[in-house]
């Protein structure tokens, strides 16, 4: 798959990186109602409370930083985050090359594609709008969201694009091979009409049952016009 790539100004012990971090954390909470935010899973306000608590300050000596992380997560005060730090042997040393917040939403999985579609949508003009609020620091790479329901409804939306393509090839592609297979224009025009129909009712009735236009029914109405053509091939062969 190919060879993962570091962004070599990365450095999250800089003290500007950590305040960064711990500072777009509190803003995720600031926008929690918006976002549909329903927990937040921070290394570094958790590594900050963990400081506090124990009489230490904070932000870390950016020289120490890499030492007091690697000490942090095996505490059980980081029971939630210890995964969040990419540590990667770099050589003959472990070097901090990446990290990521957890936030994890109230939306429910079973929620409607449009709804999804539109958090999705809110959490990108969030990120969108994080440099407006603050300037980050050289030593940190920019915000991104990486969400496995957010592809999902991306490649829904992808689905549903690619199956109207797909119908109207294969509608044209199908009035070919009937020409071909006829030798009659009309009866292959009419019988390129009665396919327009059928995928027309298939269509029709995914909203008259209230269904959502989804994966699924992509992939269904993707496969209608080759399924109606060979119907007609076998059923024309019959006669």
């Amino acid at each position: 798959l190919g060879m993962t790539v570091f962004d070599d100004s990365f450095d999250l012990g800089a003290t500007e990186s950590q305040e960064y971090l711990v500072w777009l954390c509190e803003d995720l909470e600031a926008h929690a109602a918006d976002l549909s935010l329903g927990r937040l899973d921070c290394f570094m306000t958790a590594l900050r409370d963990w400081r506090i608590a124990r009489g230490e300050t904070f932000p870390v000596t950016p020289a120490h930083f890499a030492g007091v992380a690697r000490e942090f997560v095996r505490r059980s005060a980081a029971k939630d985050v210890n995964n969040q730090l990419g540590f990667v042997l770099d050589g003959a040393s472990i070097k901090l090359k990446y990290a990521h917040i957890k936030a994890v939403t109230d939306l429910h999985y079973a929620s409607p594609v449009a709804v999804r579609y539109d958090l999705k949508q809110r959490w990108l003009a969030y990120v969108d709008g994080i440099s407006e609020r603050r300037e980050k620091p050289t030593t940190c790479a920019s915000v991104a969201v990486v969400s496995y329901t957010f592809l999902l409804v991306q490649i829904n939306a992808d689905a549903r694009g690619i199956a109207w393509t797909s119908v109207g090839g294969s509608t044209a592609l199908a009035f070919a091979v009937l020409l071909i297979f006829t030798l009659n224009w009309r009866i292959a025009a009419l019988a390129t009409l009665t396919i327009g129909c059928i995928v027309s009712t298939v269509v029709g009735l995914v909203n008259v049952y209230g269904w959502k236009m989804d994966t699924f029914e992509a992939v269904c109405i993707t496969i209608l016009v080759g399924w109606a053509l060979a119907q007609f091939k076998r059923n024309s062969s019959a006669i």
